[in-house]
């Protein structure tokens, strides 16, 4: 079975070789620029996957908020306030944190 698979993956990757070199080839581009093409489009699609976001201002200052105002309403046994639980309590707390946000964020 894995003889089989292994067979299957090197005749693939024999078709798309193949498939690239013709496309290279019609394109006008050398041999050896069509054989690096595949592995170069792996490298650049890995590369983007991997990149993160940079977090805005405004975002931080309401992460901030948020862990700041949830830790106030969470009682000593791990609990939320009353007023505070549930998605209802979860809602109150975003509208809170998006408000301390957005007064820290004010220039004065």
């Amino acid at each position: 079975m894995a003889d089989n698979n292994l067979a299957l993956a090197a005749a693939l990757r024999a078709m798309a070789d193949a498939m690239v070199m013709t496309a290279a080839g019609a394109a006008g581009a050398p041999p050896l620029v069509a054989k690096a093409a595949p592995n170069l489009v792996d490298q650049g699609a890995q590369a983007v996957a991997n990149r993160k976001r940079k977090p805005s201002s405004y975002n931080r200052r309401y992460a901030a908020a948020y862990r700041r105002i949830k830790r106030s309403k969470t009682l000593k046994s791990g609990k939320m306030a009353k007023g505070f639980s549930g998605t209802s309590g979860h809602k109150k707390i975003v509208k809170l944190a998006h408000a301390a946000a957005k007064k820290k964020g004010r220039k004065r």
